[in-house]
């Protein structure tokens, strides 16, 4: 009988410690971090991608890369819109984890009726 429990507990362990741990994916993208007087950025290749407004974390697509080397610092594509246009930026620290719509500094039409909360952005 204590078999039977022990092997219900480790089994319950090996679920538990399952959930919620993404795979990660083999090919991503290495984006890098920056700042300025006003904001962090982030840069890949030509593009510069500037903070947009907090997101649901359900906006999230793809994981499609990771910041400075970090598996932590994850960027999302954005539901449909292009990842050469946006991304969501996610920091997966376990602890109350918020997702930041960035969007490319030349990108000027917003999608969903979206406004920015930050000036640089206006």
């Amino acid at each position: 009988m204590k078999k039977y429990f022990l092997n219900i507990i480790i089994m319950a362990m090996l679920v538990l410690s399952a959930c919620g741990t993404e795979k990660k994916p083999d090919d991503l993208q290495t984006y890098t971090s920056g700042t300025n007087d006003d904001y962090a950025y982030i840069t890949i290749d030509d593009k510069v991608f500037v903070p947009f407004v907090a997101v649901d974390n359900a906006d999230r697509g793809n994981w499609i890369g990771i910041v400075d080397g970090d598996e932590n610092n994850r960027i999302y594509e954005y539901k449909d819109y292009s990842s050469n246009e946006w991304i969501i930026s996610f920091y997966n620290s376990g602890e109350m984890d918020g997702s930041m719509l960035m969007r490319e500094q030349s990108v000027n039409k917003y999608p969903d009726n979206l406004t920015s909360e930050y000036d640089w952005n206006n």
